[in-house]
């Protein structure tokens, strides 16, 4: 009867995990594009590619500003900020030519993984449930479709637990080395969290050698072996990189505030203190609260009776350090990430990612022990069972429904807007369709967005480009950012090369050809295409095509912006105008440009901003009702969230 059950539960997690592994895929494909659209998805992509060169990097091309880009070095050297693990495994699917597909391999196996690291912990069924809740985790296989490193972590975190476990009860040379290699992989690719991660086992396997050195040898040198030669492989990356061991890609980009400790401030400008750090820790142990499983009353709630238990001595665990080890691990990592500048809450608790194995099992645990005492209660089985059926349907819908959006909003909304609306989601693709189907071979293109300027990251927003580019422009057309400053300088390196600006919103954009007449560069017309496909960004003529025009006197006065020259032409161009305008006492003419920025501009701390400058121009216009609305967007709607305030001005 046992082993009738043990196999069904085999097949069960093996088809939970193609379930898992075509999900990933689908979401990959259909909301993700298979494009990378975050910064550090870009950057892992383009050292994955230099590895497929077989060099830690290249040299920095020609005019090398041009193609500045967000957590990329460009110093001479040409490289990722980021170390080498996760990169390299991209580099494993380039060579299929799919490395979309990697994370969605790692989060496939995961899902065997928790099954059995659940079984040696617990049981088969504990192991079982904790393998279904994180399947149906929208949080884990959002971020497992894209080209972030922390489900790669993920599993190897999970598979070094699982074979540090064993080494434990069986510790012999093949679990001891299992275990070493794990955590080889996990720190080449997440150093900081796997060092948090392994503190509690590795203190542990060290009591236990001490205890019974003679028992726990092998199983502890070949665990202690991989972990030296994890961190020497680290520091000979370095040295070749950075020149320096011990100095990291991202102080070489960064500089040293972007390290770790109390008073660095990252890119941020603000002195990291213990109290922002325990601060952060709030936040996401709020988001894992929240969107862990995404059930109405707590996705920890599980955690949280299963420690009821555990603190009762109630729990079924038969070797109860073990217990303790996992609880120390979750201690550890809150404790070692107050001292992370950048350990905020983005994209859910992803500096928490490498937990939800752990998480997983003690909520399935906890679950399990409260099934098992309703079940033995006096009420009627059927109601209990039917009870709990509709409750489990319940918890999934509200977290698909309520949850789900939520999350989108909230977790990427501020930051990425990419993630959150489809037009960005699918412009990579469209750019590149565009780009394919214009004569335009054999040239530089350098993409210029319409958007304000990010304070965090100015070399960002040509990711569609770079993210096309191969390390040695090896690629027919070479794609740059553009700078106003040494543009001749850009022509004087590539001198066989048409150049081409792209200037774009994320549903259309205006291609010019850049021609050089003698010292100085000039603009030819707008070129536009044919038969426009629907996969295509809409090439328009005119810089008044971009914005809606919601009454005459608008549609007059954008057309105005037809004049401005098209080099300069964008959104900043836009803003200072409008400050311009303030500044003489225009404010009708400050409003209108403010009103028009409104229309294109996605990021919100820009938008916060310009929704300021023209609650001012209203005010000064004596336009109080307008003044009380943008009062009630700002101060009133909590969640900040990017939508229209004024829905009749296309904004």
């Amino acid at each position: 009867m046992a082993e009738g059950r043990q196999k069904k539960y085999h097949t069960y997690i093996y088809w939970l995990a193609l379930i898992v592994f075509i999900g990933t895929n689908l979401i990959s494909l259909f909301i993700f594009h298979r494009s990378p659209h975050i910064h550090d998805e870009a950057a892992y992509d383009f050292q994955a590619k230099i590895f497929l060169l077989g060099r830690l990097y290249v040299t920095s091309p020609c005019a090398k500003e041009f193609f500045d880009f967000p957590h990329v070095i460009n110093n001479g050297r040409w490289y990722s900020q980021y170390p080498p693990g996760f990169p390299a495994l991209l580099a494993a699917g380039h060579i299929f030519k799919a490395p979309w597909i990697i994370n969605p391999v790692f989060a496939a196996l995961f899902i065997i993984l928790v099954f059995f690291l659940g079984k040696e912990l617990f049981n088969e069924k504990t192991g079982f449930l904790a393998a279904l809740l994180t399947s149906l985790s929208y949080w884990f296989l959002i971020l497992s479709s894209t080209l972030m490193s922390h489900t790669a972590h993920l599993f190897f975190c999970t598979l070094f637990l699982l074979f540090f476990i064993r080494s434990i009860k069986t510790p012999d040379l093949k679990n001891g080395f299992i275990a070493g290699f794990a955590f080889f992989m996990a720190f080449l690719i997440r150093p900081y969290e796997s060092v948090l991660f392994a503190i509690a086992p590795a203190i542990y396997i060290l009591f236990k050698f001490l205890k019974e050195p003679k028992k726990y040898l092998k199983a502890t040198m070949a665990m202690a072996i991989m972990a030296f030669l994890a961190v020497a492989v680290l520091m000979v990356y370095n040295y070749g990189t950075t020149g320096n061991p011990l100095k990291m890609g991202y102080i070489e980009r960064y500089g040293p505030d972007h390290g770790l400790g109390f008073g660095r401030k990252g890119y941020t400008g603000i002195p990291h203190t213990f109290m922002k750090g325990a601060q952060y820790v709030g936040k996401n142990i709020e988001q894992l609260h929240l969107h862990l499983f995404g059930w109405p009353i707590s996705s920890l709630l599980g955690v949280l009776i299963y420690l009821f238990f555990f603190i009762r001595g109630r729990s079924e665990q038969i070797n109860r350090p073990l217990e303790f080890l996992q609880l120390f691990i979750i201690l550890l990592t809150c404790c070692g990430l107050i001292i992370y500048w950048g350990s905020f809450a983005l994209l859910g608790a992803r500096m928490y990612f490498q937990l939800i194995g752990i998480l997983a099992i003690l909520t399935a645990a906890g679950l399990i022990k409260t099934i098992e005492i309703l079940v033995e209660s006096r009420l009627p089985r059927m109601f209990t069972i039917i009870s709990l059926t509709l409750i489990s349907a319940a918890f999934v819908t509200y977290s698909a429904l309520i949850r789900l959006p939520n999350y989108q909003k909230l977790s990427f909304e501020f930051y990425i807007p990419e993630l959150t609306y489809p037009d960005f989601l699918y412009f990579n693709k469209g750019f590149e369709k565009t780009i394919e189907n214009l004569p335009i071979d054999n040239s530089v293109v350098l993409i210029k967005p319409l958007y304000l300027p990010r304070r965090f990251f100015p070399d960002g927003g040509w990711t569609a480009g770079f993210v096309q580019n191969h390390p040695l422009f090896r690629n027919k057309i070479i794609y740059g950012h553009f700078k106003r400053d040494n543009l001749l300088e850009l022509f004087r390196c590539y001198p066989e090369k048409r150049f081409f600006l792209f200037v774009y919103t994320v549903k259309n954009g205006m291609l010019f050809e850049i021609s050089r007449i003698n010292n100085s560069v000039s603009l030819g017309p707008p070129l536009t295409q044919g038969n426009l496909d629907k996969n295509e960004i809409a090439l328009i003529d005119k810089p008044s095509d971009f914005f809606q025009p919601y009454s005459p006197e608008f549609q007059e006065f954008i057309g105005r912006f037809d004049k401005i020259p098209y080099l300069d032409f964008d959104l900043k161009y836009l803003a200072d105008l409008a400050s311009d305008k303030e500044r003489s006492g225009d404010f009708g003419q400050a409003a209108l440009i403010y009103e028009a920025i409104l229309q294109l501009e996605p990021y919100l701390e820009n938008r916060i901003n310009m929704y300021k400058r023209l609650q001012f121009c209203y005010f000064k216009l004596k336009k109080t009702d307008r003044v009380k609305q943008i009062i009630w967007f700002l101060h009133e709607n909590k969640t900040f969230k990017i939508k229209s305030a004024f829905p009749d001005k296309g904004f």
